[in-house]
């Protein structure tokens, strides 16, 4: 979504991009932590935020036990009225609903979201086949859509909410601080709701 044939189609904006230059030169993105390490947890931030993505190497997120059991940890300091707040998008939703609870379901079950609508993931995989290739099948062209795979993890598939509108879409659950959205084009306004969410908590003052 920062630059190619992605960027001018669906990607981010000139100020975005501007946005985006100055983090990857803050020290925080040069001395990123890792999730990996043996002393890494959640524990210490106010807020996670699983970023979507279709590119292959995003799958060591998704199926990444270690994160499962980091977020089934966190995701319950999320309910309301708590300070903490988590945020997913597109494949990110996915990585939430991987991710088990002590009593085996997913840390998803009785909450409500969005992800990316199977029929959009169908339509970006063919408009952009001739010269991407499978990019928008993370599993590849076998895999089911993510869409399908959030659902099935839902105490109830009306708890899954969707649009097709093109005008941005975020979803947000009444029980805890949870946001999700479905593709780019609802960063924005999930990023804003989420920020809401952390100023009208105890960590941060307005």
């Amino acid at each position: 979504m920062l630059q190619g044939v992605t960027q001018t189609i669906f990607g981010a904006t000139q100020s975005v991009l501007r946005q985006y230059s100055a983090m990857v030169a803050s020290e925080e993105w040069k001395h990123a932590l890792h999730w990996s390490a043996a002393e890494f947890d959640l524990d210490a931030f106010d807020a996670v935020f699983l970023p979507g993505g279709q590119e292959k190497t995003i799958r060591q997120l998704i199926d990444s036990p270690v994160v499962h059991k980091l977020l089934a940890d966190y995701f319950p300091q999320t309910r309301k009225p708590a300070g903490k707040a988590v945020g997913a998008i597109c494949y990110g939703v996915k990585v939430l609903a991987q991710a088990k609870g002590p009593d085996g379901r997913s840390i998803l079950y009785g909450r409500t979201t969005t992800t990316l609508p199977a029929l959009f993931e169908k339509a970006a995989f063919w408009v952009t086949w001739p010269f991407m290739g499978d990019y928008f099948k993370v599993y590849g062209t076998s895999g089911e859509d993510v869409e399908a795979s959030v659902v099935k993890v839902l105490s109830d598939p009306a708890c899954l909410k969707t649009s097709w509108a093109p005008a941005p879409f975020v979803v947000e659950d009444p029980a805890f601080n949870y946001a999700s959205g479905r593709h780019p084009g609802d960063a924005q306004l999930l990023a804003a709701r989420l920020v809401d969410m952390m100023r009208g908590s105890k960590c941060v003052s307005p």
